[in-house]
């Protein structure tokens, strides 16, 4: 797997131990918002400390293929991350599958950022990886993240009762599923 992947407007890189800094800079300005959508155990994920840690996890679980995340930036701006594609618990034999996780910059929404970003890295996982269902969970509020979802070619499958503890209390969230062709 390469280290950096383009599309028309973005880049996607794979990030190591020296680039905590724009990581924990991304965290702090959305720190706010991305806590209302998934749970966040605190402001640690702020420090460039535990940025640190987290990349040089994400690299061992690369290199394992249990996992990889893409840190999405514009092409003429390679310093500012906008936002995060991610693919978790990838499994192999019987089912090669893996769980999509995403998140833009608030500042950065609705310039299709999300859709060009996610659908390169399916593109990626399903070639270097042989992905071929990926899932996704989604607030069944949240609006804009659905319309990705389902511009991508997601179906919805269900709703999963009280699945993750956001701010405090037990969010029910839809499972959306793409079987890649």
């Amino acid at each position: 797997m390469y280290d950096k992947y383009l599309t028309e407007r973005l880049a996607l890189r794979i990030l190591s131990q020296s680039d905590a800094r724009v990581v924990a800079d991304f965290y702090a300005r959305n720190f706010d918002d991305f806590k209302l959508y998934e749970p966040l155990p605190n402001d640690n994920i702020t420090r460039i400390s535990s940025q640190r840690q987290l990349l040089e996890f994400e690299r061992e679980q690369l290199t394992q293929g249990n996992r990889v995340r893409f840190f999405v930036f514009e092409k003429d701006r390679p310093m500012k991350v906008v936002g995060t594609v991610s693919f978790r618990d990838i499994r192999y034999a019987y089912s090669n599958s893996a769980v999509l996780g995403y998140k833009i910059d608030q500042e950065y929404r609705n310039l299709g950022y999300a859709t060009e970003a996610i659908d390169a890295g399916l593109r990626i996982v399903k070639k270097e990886l042989e992905v071929r269902r990926v899932e996704a969970t989604v607030l069944p509020d949240n609006e804009a993240s659905i319309r990705v979802l389902e511009k991508l070619d997601f179906q919805r499958e269900g709703l999963l009762r009280e699945k993750i503890w956001i701010e405090g209390e037990w969010r029910d969230h839809y499972l959306y599923a793409r079987i890649m062709p």
